[in-house]
């Protein structure tokens, strides 16, 4: 849920601190042994990112990342 939070306080903003932790989150919970698709709110992360980038041009985020 606080992935969802991020995204909903920074929408729009590209905001470098915040899809950092939301992508490193999102990557160590896919190293783990659990499957991370049956988590209950695991499909808040890539919200969470989509958001932050909600409205900005492709050009833009293929420079982010």
């Amino acid at each position: 849920m606080a992935a969802l939070s991020l995204g909903l306080i920074c929408v729009g903003s590209c905001n470098s601190d915040v899809v950092s932790a939301l992508l490193q989150t999102l990557m160590e919970k896919a190293e783990s042994d659990k499957d991370p698709l049956k988590e209950p709110f695991a499909k808040f992360l890539p919200l969470g990112i989509g958001l932050c980038f909600l409205g900005k041009q492709v050009r833009r985020v293929k420079s982010f990342l």
